[in-house]
């Protein structure tokens, strides 16, 4: 609201575009304390409303603040000159920006005036000038804080110009630098400023702007000493041309243009290493240095080392501060190796006796800095005698079958690398088992608020004479006692303490050794228990919502632990709000975390409580609860909808509880059932159809291609990482698509009276009518096409092949129609036998208010010629010679029927006996029945088949070879002694050979009916027995036959297949 007001204001006041009146002065500019100024506002009294100057009044803002203060002719500042004219006195004097606003009360703002109350001239800040490389001199400074607008000419002369000729300097503006100005011409280069001046003589006169009407000026001058005040260029091409143990050579250039100038300069060098966290400065002194010397020895700290050195240079002349420094340049080298320059370090009693026949030392190693090279070692060598360490490590060695009973040992170890031993070496004495120092030492550890409390207790007749504990201690990342695997730190205790606190940091053992005034000792004494000691603790269980974990405790006195601590914290925990504590009975040795979030990194801190309170060092483990169905989307909504698409949009679930792969999403749509209504309520029923879309990847938006216009839709998306979510916990978007086009209507049924037709399969939105075209065409000639729009489902048309065309083509579309009222095609009875015209409805003429959808055109049923006398003739003629050749071919058939009714069978004696002519099945008794032939009864067993072939064999016969051989193997099986040859005169029996192909014997086809036949166990071939033909139903075979598809593989031959037709 106030910046509106604000904007109405300024647009009174700019050029007086609001023409209401005006304020006089609209400016004014004081000092502080000064202020003697009056506001006079007017109005034109013809736009007051019958206002006169009392409903004047000023509002009051000052330094961009948002309270406001209203001074009205009440006040003693404001003074009635007219009807509509008011003299307002400035209130307010000290250093300010105010406005004041003239307002006439319930009408219109008239203009405002500003007041800018300042301070008298003064001196400028920080007026300095930069040279870079003598390219060029910017001069710059920071005006004085001033209400009041101010005016700066800014002029210099050089050192060397007895005329004291003035140069100019143009002041420019900047909002970060402030005022400033370049330095030239120089008199004889108009590019550059003078170089060889010592001194430049600036003069810079401060006035008021000649706007303000203040007068007053502050004249401040300025002498710049040149040299000390340019910044050089950094030194090019630092390389080392001489690399030692502990220094380096270097040699750079400089520009060469500084040989010629009288400029001294300062060298600051720094070095960067491994060992250094940041860039070490070193003080070489270097002041003072002319631009011929360009070769330096720089130190170094250590041998063997990489080193990173930079310098940079500056005016000897100029103040030590960043500004005035070049930039720096840089170069590497590593200096040279040695042999290390001392031994490692130990302490008296720095030895652990396992037993009488093993030995560990100790000692403190190297830093890495002094191994002066590669290939460190510790070469270690027994005194009096040829031991060999078992084992060693960097700051420890075992040795094992010793006799400390019997001699006491002393070791030197030398600290070496490739280039040699160093010179000295460490010793280690360890004197015989009966020289021991007498005492019992008993080392306790607890850990509270952060710290180690060690104490201990001694008990021994030389007690009294220790004179000095030393406190081992190392880091033991198993933490298991006397196996250090950091370095070993000791310290020196007066024998008359038992206690000493140590910060506390992971994996801390401790040890203790004692020595007195005759120099025995100990040997170092382990802490075998500590409180916060746990051996070992893992995670033993992990589910998505759970996590188990398992612990052991390697403590002889486990008495002294209480309870154990528990807290878990998220992977992302960034205080102790975040975590959870529990606390576990101290004989537990599991704990199932409950109530935890899937897929999430949790860090298990497990410590122990001992009976005093104190707590051990926390044990860490970190695991990652499994993946879970995440919730369901958030926010499911849709965009672009068109009749046959929709855009999807939604949020990623709140718990994603894993990685999303894929996403379905279902959506189900409702399409009213055809001619179904609800019998009570009268209402459509709708069928509901499923669909489903795979989206692989986690997207939040997917375009939806497949729809159907007009039809209702349930959407929702359902994410998945090992599971999906659940389906009721997804929202259900619901849409319905507009309307579209209806799908194509099937062929159009067409007799001489009507033309039908049904509903299209989708119609897509709301069906009005249909439109029917009717082409025609005349003789092959002109064409002609009527379109007709239709209510119903038929409509009645003239015959139409008694009209003057002689083909027709009938197309049915439906027709949707959008902002429609009309509908009738919902009213109309698609059963009713009432058929009018195929003609366009009068409701139907004029649609072009409307939007038209049509669907495809059907295709076309009907195509017809008008029937003249040849057309008749032709048909009949035609007719009659296919009646002609149907009774030629039934004549010939007859005969060749009767013909092979003549054929007759010569049978062998051998089978004459059985066979009835007149009984043909008597034949496949004999041939088929399965008896041995000591059993063979009248009816004829066949054994032996040797038909006689006739003379004539009819050409409508099939003759094949029955390739059988006989086979060792089946039993009650017949036996063939001879073959089939090429066969007699088929006439008189229904018996056909056909080929079989060699195939796979245990393939059986699938219309083979087991029941009429039986397999050999040893062969797998199977027999037709044609007893079963006469007591079971035959096969359901259009033919007849029985399907016999096996034979006998034997020897590379294939028996053939014996289909047999029983007789009538």
């Amino acid at each position: 609201l106030k910046s509106s007001f604000l904007f109405l204001i300024s647009l009174c006041l700019v050029g007086q575009i609001c023409g209401f009146g005006h304020v006089d002065p609209e400016t004014i500019y004081a000092f502080e304390n000064e202020v003697d100024a009056k506001i006079e506002c007017t109005f034109n009294l013809s736009q007051g409303d019958g206002h006169n100057s009392s409903s004047l009044y000023f509002n009051q803002t000052c330094d961009n603040s948002n309270e406001w203060t209203i001074y009205d002719t009440s006040s003693s500042n404001v003074e009635i000159l007219s009807a509509n004219k008011i003299r307002f006195s400035l209130p307010y004097k000290q250093y300010s920006k105010c406005k004041y606003v003239c307002i006439l009360k319930n009408v219109s703002h008239v203009a405002f005036t500003q007041v800018f109350i300042g301070k008298k001239l003064g001196d400028v800040k920080n007026f300095k000038c930069r040279s870079i490389d003598w390219k060029n001199m910017t001069c710059e400074f920071t005006e004085m804080d001033n209400n009041l607008p101010m005016s700066y000419q800014l002029i210099y002369r050089l050192d060397h110009e007895l005329s004291n000729t003035i140069y100019q300097c143009p002041l420019k503006n900047d909002s970060k630098r402030g005022r400033y100005c370049n330095v030239y011409p120089n008199p004889q280069h108009t590019n550059e400023y003078y170089k060889p001046d010592d001194y430049f003589f600036f003069s810079l006169n401060s006035t008021f702007a000649e706007r303000t009407g203040l007068k007053g000026n502050n004249v401040e001058p300025f002498k710049i000493d040149h040299l000390a005040n340019v910044i050089p260029l950094p030194p090019s091409n630092l390389r080392p041309i001489q690399v030692r143990t502990n220094n380096v050579t270097l040699k750079y250039d400089l520009p060469s243009h500084y040989d010629n100038t009288q400029m001294r300069f300062d060298y600051e060098i720094s070095i960067k290493s491994e060992y250094y966290e940041a860039w070490k400065v070193i003080d070489l002194n270097l002041t003072g240095l002319e631009p011929k010397i360009k070769e330096l020895v720089i130190p170094l700290d250590h041998p063997f080392t990489d080193y990173d050195i930079r310098m940079r240079i500056k005016s000897s002349k100029a103040n030590n501060t960043d500004e005035m420094w070049s930039s720096y340049v840089m170069t590497r080298t590593k200096t040279l190796s040695k042999v290390p320059d001392r031994p490692p370090t130990s302490t008296f009693g720095a030895f652990y006796i396992h037993d009488d026949d093993n030995l560990t030392i100790y000692w403190q190693q190297l830093k890495k800095y002094e191994e002066n090279g590669d290939k460190f070692q510790y070469v270690i060598k027994e005194i009096h005698g040829h031991m060999t360490a078992k084992s060693q490590k960097r700051i420890s060695a075992e040795f094992s079958h010793l006799k400390l009973d019997a001699k006491p040992y002393e070791f030197k170890i030398w600290s070496s690398n490739r280039n040699g031993s160093s010179q000295n070496a460490l010793t280690i004495y360890v004197p015989q088992k009966r020289n021991l120092l007498n005492v019992k030492i008993s080392l306790i550890q607890t850990y509270n608020d952060n710290n180690y409390n060690l104490t201990w207790t001694t008990s021994s007749p030389d007690t009294h004479a220790i004179d000095k504990f030393i406190i081992f201690s190392c880091e033991s990342r198993s933490g298991n006692p006397n196996t250090c695997d950091d370095q070993l730190e000791f310290q020196y205790i007066d024998g008359s303490r038992n206690s000493l606190v140590f910060p506390a940091e992971p994996k801390l053992i401790f040890a203790i050794a004692a020595y007195d005034d005759g120099n025995r000792t100990t040997g170092m004494i382990w802490n075998e228990c500590h409180i916060g000691k746990l051996l070992h603790a893992e995670i033993d269980q992990t589910e998505s919502d759970r996590l188990g974990v398992k612990w052991r405790v390697d403590c002889p006195d486990k008495s002294i632990v209480v309870k154990f601590n528990i807290t878990i914290c998220p992977g992302a925990a960034l205080n102790e709000i975040d975590c959870k504590t529990h606390f576990v009975n101290g004989n537990s040795r599991t704990f199932l975390i409950e109530g935890l979030k899937p897929f999430t990194l949790y860090k298990i801190l497990l410590s122990m409580i001992s009976t005093t309170g104190k707590r051990g060092v926390a044990f860490e483990v970190h695991e990652k609860t499994l993946e879970t169905a995440p919730s369901a989307v958030r926010n499911l909504s849709y965009t672009n909808l068109t009749s046959v698409s929709v855009q999807l949009e939604w949020t990623e679930p709140k718990h994603i509880n894993g990685i999303i792969r894929h996403q379905r999403i279902y959506y189900y749509s409702y399409e009213p059932e055809e001619d179904a209504k609800d019998p009570i309520f009268n209402e459509t029923r709708y069928i509901k159809h499923r669909h489903e879309k795979n989206v692989e990847n986690n997207t939040t938006t997917f375009l939806l291609d497949d729809l159907k216009s007009f039809t209702s839709y349930d959407v929702y998306v359902v994410p998945c990482t090992v599971e999906c979510s659940k389906d009721n916990d997804s929202s259900i978007l619901k849409f319905k698509t507009p309307i579209g086009s209806p799908s194509a209507v099937a062929l159009p049924k067409v007799d001489q009276k009507t033309i039908s037709w049904s509903k299209p399969m989708h119609v897509g939105g709301n069906l009005t009518f249909y439109e029917l075209k009717i082409e025609s065409k005349i003789n092959g000639g002109e064409s002609k096409s009527d379109v007709y729009r239709v209510k119903g489902l038929r409509c009645k048309m003239e015959k139409l092949c008694e009209k003057e065309a002689n083909e027709y083509k009938i197309l049915v579309r439906a027709v949707n129609v959008i902002a429609s009222d009309l509908n009738w095609i919902q009213n109309y009875d698609q059963n009713s036998n009432e058929t009018d015209k195929c003609e366009t409805d009068d409701e139907l003429f004029d649609l072009s208010e409307y939007e038209l959808i049509p669907g495809e055109w059907s295709e076309s049923p009907y195509s017809c010629y008008f029937h003249n006398s040849f057309h008749i003739i032709y048909k009949i003629f035609f007719s009659l010679i296919i009646l002609i050749l149907f009774g030629v071919v039934c004549y010939f058939s007859y005969c060749k029927f009767i013909e092979m009714t003549k054929i007759e069978i010569d049978f062998p004696d051998s089978i004459k006996d059985v066979y009835d002519p007149k009984n043909r099945d008597s034949l496949f008794k004999a041939l088929f029945s399965r008896k041995k032939p000591d059993e063979r009864p009248n009816d004829g067993i066949m054994y032996e088949f040797s038909p006689k072939i006739p003379e004539k064999v009819p050409n409508n016969n099939e003759i094949y070879h029955n390739l059988m051989q006989p086979d060792d193997e089946m039993t009650e099986n017949r036996e063939v002694n001879e073959t089939l040859e090429p066969l007699l005169d088929l006439r008189a029996t229904n018996i056909k050979l056909l080929p079989i192909y060699e195939e796979s014997v245990n393939e059986e086809p699938p219309y083979l009916n087991p029941d009429y036949m039986e397999t050999s166990q040893n062969t797998g071939t199977s027999y037709i027995q044609m007893e079963a033909l006469e007591n079971k139903s035959q096969p359901n075979t259009e033919s007849g036959y029985v399907p016999f598809k096996r034979g006998i593989k034997t020897n590379n031959y294939v028996g053939n297949v014996l289909e047999i037709q029983p007789n009538a």
